[in-house]
């Protein structure tokens, strides 16, 4: 039996501790920015030829880049800081949130995960709206202070300094017995094939639960972050009612993920200009040669 990399694993059980010991290193360098091949072949008690195998791997899903002797983090990781992530695409990010916060009906529950997009998105939502905010995401809490119209339920676990965000099984266990109207998630990435992944593996488990939770799914993300992966997919945009992406998308990532998308929302920067939504028809419905309809919102 060969793996999907080509390798011939001994049995399937070292095939799992592979995938295991490339998730470790995908940590190691999110978190730490540089590592060598020597330092992770002394770390993970592994040849440095299994190593640079890792590494290769990690660079073809877009993880890190390697270099001579060892890898460096491509950028899309979490160990940019929050501030500097904070005023990366503020402009979209912004446009997001305005488009985001019109979704949202008086009266609701939203589960809304951990990002700088979801803290924007949580700062646009009006005040006195009486909805009930559930969510993991310190800077998202950070937003929502001083809106005393918002009640916010705070996911109790263990505290992520780095990402600001809380984890831990009594998240998940929580998230079990809830029910919400609609879930915002983010992403660090989506693929050109609709894959939805996110670098920090134990978040990726978390915007699965919450996805489960609610009755309508809704993916927010800049176009920035389209055309790539992050480590850990959990999700594929089929899954969401709702694509919420700002107008600055290219016209090729926007055809090929209409092919997927139920609905896409295109949000614009300029915050003069309505949002459009797009909705796919069925093919019943469709005229020949399009698959989807363009409306205001």
């Amino acid at each position: 039996m060969s793996t999907p990399d080509g390798e011939e694993p001994v049995s399937d059980k070292s095939w799992v501790l592979s995938e295991v010991r490339r998730k470790t290193i995908a940590e190691i360098v999110l978190q730490e920015g540089t590592v060598s091949t020597a330092n992770l072949s002394r770390r993970l008690q592994v040849s440095e030829m299994t190593i640079r195998r890792d590494l290769k791997k990690l660079e073809e899903l877009g993880i890190l880049k390697r270099t001579f002797g060892g890898a460096i983090a491509t950028g899309r990781s979490e160990d940019v800081a929050i501030s500097q992530r904070a005023v990366q695409n503020r402009e979209k990010k912004e446009a997001i949130a305005r488009a985001c916060a019109a979704l949202v009906q008086p009266g609701e529950i939203l589960l809304m995960d951990a990002g700088t997009t979801m803290a924007a998105c949580a700062a646009a939502l009006p005040d006195e709206s009486g909805i009930l905010v559930v969510t993991n995401g310190i800077m998202v809490v950070n937003s929502l202070l001083g809106k005393t119209g918002i009640q916010v339920y705070v996911l109790g676990g263990t505290l992520e300094l780095a990402p600001q965000l809380i984890t831990g099984i009594s998240v998940i266990e929580k998230l079990r017995s809830l029910h919400a109207d609609k879930a915002f998630i983010t992403s660090s990435a989506m693929g050109e094939d609709g894959s939805v992944s996110d670098a920090n593996i134990h978040q990726s488990e978390i915007k699965r639960y919450m996805m489960q939770a609610a009755s309508q799914k809704i993916l927010a993300i800049d176009s920035s972050k389209i055309g790539h992966h992050s480590l850990n997919r959990f999700a594929h945009l089929s899954d969401f009612d709702i694509l919420v992406v700002d107008d600055q998308i290219t016209p090729e990532h926007l055809e090929r993920l209409g092919r997927e998308a139920k609905r896409i929302i295109l949000a614009p920067v300029s915050a003069a200009a309505p949002p459009t939504s797009l909705v796919k028809r069925s093919p019943e419905a469709a005229e020949p040669g399009s698959s989807s309809r363009r409306t205001p919102l």
